[in-house]
């Protein structure tokens, strides 16, 4: 492929060549055909050939072949009967693939018709003319195609000669494109120049001529001078710009010879060669002087507004009809924390409260409306603002926006709040020390103080905690308010560990309060940190209670807002926490002499368990059953959450529930072997002999009745009375299956033990029939979920 971009005195030059080499092949063919040669001189590799016209199809042929131009003999119809290898690479098709097939395949469809026309011609003399030709890639191309007819023996026949006109096309089109382009650079009127790949000046604009003054513009722009880049003031150079891509908006200054400095735009564009090679470009230069002049005033006027409008305090926003903000201060951007560029052009409402529409009450709306002044009181964090809406009205006194005013009001209203907080703790003081006078236990004690200390409005939780001097913990309670499960997820000591160095340890060892307005920020509270702020406590302040010198514990108050706990508030909850100190010990005095009663109590279930190994010496093959019962039985209350009460009853009828059998000869015991019938009915009887021997004692439960019924059953089939279902007491119940279980897991003298799996398979498939179904549930539970062993 020639270079491209040549000269338009060249372009045109190679131009005529081809019509020359075109007509001499047309000449040289003509001559042939009709005899008018006698020999042909043929350039090859090896020199000049020269052939004589003896044989003048031959010397035809080689011509032919030799050509650089496509030529083909066709039929009257367009048939090819022969073609060179020229016209096959013209066509991009293989040679023998041509031959045989018809000249009108290869030409476009548009030119068809002239196509036709030219064969018709040529076939009566001769003919010429432009046709454009497919390839075999379906590509287009250019050719002059030349036909004449043949005279041979055989039949007539057409010649034709194909030129490829694609080369001269564009070379048509190059010159056109440099005339256009010249014509629109001499006449543009905006200053534009072209430079070459070295930065040259190739051409420019009269506007061009006229914008530097004179010659300094044609400088070649590699050269520093005169472009002066605006934005850092360094002189530069165009041409490494244009290696990849155009750019545009680029300012420059423009040193005049007048000493002026004109102020340019540039925008450029790199000219490329057929290869994408960078070789030149196109450089526009406005003339943006009196642009720059005047916004260096208004950047000057805007710099003293914005310097007048920053100092005032509160923050202030300028927004349009649709309420979105135009201007706002420096006071603005600090109170809600953002940056110009995302403040000015959005919406009031999603800047100051983060919102995709207004809020309720919003002063803004309310001053479209009612077009005068509108105010608002509300909370953003932990400021509290005052905001003032005024219209702005147009001559025709229509509303075109509003000046938002935020007045800072945070510090007044931590007075109303302090003051209103006060007054609540007072009236929490008064309500606890009523409290003090009126609880007969610590526990009840801790739990109504935690909740009136929740009454006060910033209070979010409370818990008291006791010292434990074994293990140096702090031992929750009692709480109130958002616990949340926060007591089960922390540890709180009083030692030199890490959980021992917070503020509740500080407490208990300095017997000082220990405040932390911030948890977020405190360094004391970090072991405690996440799951504080999981339940959205702020502050904390842990007061000790203490009487007589002695730490009992700690009062630990937990606040949802930050700095909740000021003089007065410490004063007042220092004075609660010694309070609490004082009933404690009140209580303590009281519960000593309880002490007595509860080792009486103690006493009774000793001598029961005395009593009750009396009673297993005589059946040495039980020996313990009434223990395993006992604890057997005492699993089950708890799982079906028996009462308390209850379950001590049910603890004491246990450990003695086959006392009867004193009453039954040792020898019928401890005899191996199957026991007979009227054996079976004695041991039966140590039911109603264990309550005829119990119902002489007065406990403070039903233990007779438990002894008596543990062995009937709810459908009647028990002895000694046939009790059915509700008849039978539910501490009973629960007896008889925790007896049952040991029963069959453990060795009897009349048989081996049949063991657990046995037992629970006897109580679950008599479940509802024999024993109670909830029992029989708890029992299966205890053994298959939660581990429990007869052994232990």
């Amino acid at each position: 492929m020639k270079n491209n971009h040549k000269t338009t005195r060249e372009l045109q030059a190679e131009n005529a060549e081809l019509r020359d080499r075109l007509a001499e092949a047309e000449e040289v063919l003509q001559a042939i055909g009709s005899g008018a040669v006698d020999a042909v001189v043929v350039s090859g590799p090896e020199g000049e050939q020269v052939f004589t016209l003896r044989g003048a199809e031959h010397a035809y042929r080689v011509l032919v072949e030799a050509m650089n131009e496509g030529a083909a003999t066709l039929s009257l119809d367009g048939a090819i009967l022969y073609a060179n290898a020229s016209l096959a690479k013209m066509l991009k098709k293989p040679l023998e693939k041509i031959i045989g097939t018809s000249l009108r395949r290869y030409v476009a469809p548009e030119d068809l018709p002239l196509f036709d026309a030219l064969l018709l011609q040529g076939a009566q003399t001769s003919s010429r003319g432009e046709i454009t030709l497919k390839t075999n890639d379906a590509a287009r191309l250019p050719a002059f195609m030349s036909i004449s007819k043949l005279e041979l023996e055989e039949a007539q026949a057409l010649c034709i000669v194909a030129t490829d006109l694609t080369e001269q096309k564009r070379n048509e089109e190059m010159v056109a494109a440099e005339r256009l382009s010249r014509c629109i650079i001499e006449q543009a009127g905006e200053a534009i120049v072209v430079c070459d790949a070295a930065g040259r000046i190739i051409r420019a604009s009269g506007a061009a001529h006229r914008l530097a003054g004179v010659n300094p513009i044609f400088q070649p722009f590699e050269e520093p001078y005169p472009l002066i880049r605006e934005d850092n003031g360094q002189p530069f150079t165009l041409a490494p710009m244009l290696e990849d891509e155009s750019f545009t908006g680029l300012e420059a200054a423009l040193p005049r010879q007048d000493g002026r400095v004109s102020h340019l735009l540039l925008s450029a564009a790199p000219l490329k060669d057929g290869r994408g090679r960078i070789v030149g470009a196109v450089v526009t230069l406005t003339d943006i002087t009196r642009r720059k002049r005047a916004e260096e005033g208004l950047i000057d006027a805007a710099a003293k507004w914005r310097t007048t409008f920053d100092s005032i305090v509160d923050a202030v926003s300028l927004m349009d009809r649709e309420h979105t903000i135009l201007q706002c201060n420096q006071a603005m951007a600090d109170l809600v924390g953002k940056p110009f560029s995302e403040i000015v052009g959005r919406p009031c409402w999603e800047v100051v409260h983060g919102t995709t529409g207004p809020i309720e009450g919003c002063p803004s709306l309310r001053m479209l409306a009612s077009r005068r002044r509108e105010t608002l009181t509300l909370q953003m964090g932990d400021r509290w603002l005052h905001v003032i809406v005024d219209p702005v009205l147009s001559e025709a006194g229509e509303v075109t926006g509003g000046v938002h005013l935020f007045a800072d009001i945070t510090q007044r209203k931590r007075d109303e709040d302090k003051i209103r907080n006060l007054n609540t703790l007072l009236k929490a003081i008064k309500d606890i020390n009523e409290v003090l006078l009126s609880v007969k236990s610590e526990p009840e004690l801790f739990r109504q103080l935690c909740d009136s200390s929740i009454q006060i409005p910033y209070v979010r939780f409370a818990w008291i905690g006791l010292v434990e001097p074994e293990s140096f913990a702090v031992k929750p309670v009692a709480w109130a308010g958002v616990e949340e499960g926060y007591l089960s997820a922390t540890k709180v000591t009083y030692d030199d560990f890490p959980f021992g160095r917070g503020p509740t340890g500080a407490a208990v060892k300095t017997g000082q309060p220990v405040v932390v307005d911030d948890i977020e920020t405190d360094p004391a509270f970090v072991p405690w940190r996440e799951e504080a702020r999981q339940r959205g406590y702020a502050s904390f302040i842990a007061l000790p209670m203490t009487h007589d010198g002695a730490s009992l514990g700690t009062f630990n108050v937990y606040a949802g807002k930050k700095y909740a706990f000021g003089e007065e508030e410490i004063a007042y909850l220092q004075r609660v926490a010694g309070d609490i100190a004082v009933g404690v010990k009140s209580l303590r005095m009281e519960q000593e002499l309880a002490q007595s009663l509860i080792k009486l109590q103690i006493m009774m279930i000793q001598t029961i368990e005395a009593i009750s190994s009396m009673a297993e010496l005589r059946d040495p093959y039980t020996a313990g059953h009434q223990q395993v019962v006992t604890r057997l039985a005492l699993a089950l209350a708890q799982e079906m959450g028996l009462a308390p009460d209850r379950t001590e009853g049910l603890r004491v009828a246990s450990l003695i529930h086959d006392i009867g059998k004193i009453v039954v000869p040792a020898e019928i015991l401890s005899r191996p072997g199957k026991i007979s019938d009227i054996e079976m009915e004695i041991i039966r009887t140590h039911s109603q002999a264990g309550y005829e021997i119990l119902k002489k004692i007065d406990f403070p439960w039903p233990v007779g009745q438990i002894v008596l019924q543990h062995h009937e059953r709810l459908n009647g089939s028990g002895y000694p009375q046939g009790l059915k279902g509700s008849d039978i007491l539910q501490e009973a119940k629960v007896l008889a299956v925790a007896d049952v279980v040991e029963a069959m897991s453990s060795h009897r003298p009349y048989r081996p033990a049949l063991g657990v799996e046995k037992a629970l398979e006897e109580i679950t498939l008599h479940k509802g029939v024999l024993y109670d179904a909830e029992v029989v549930d708890a029992c299966m539970k205890l053994f298959t979920e939660k581990g429990f062993h007869l052994e232990n």
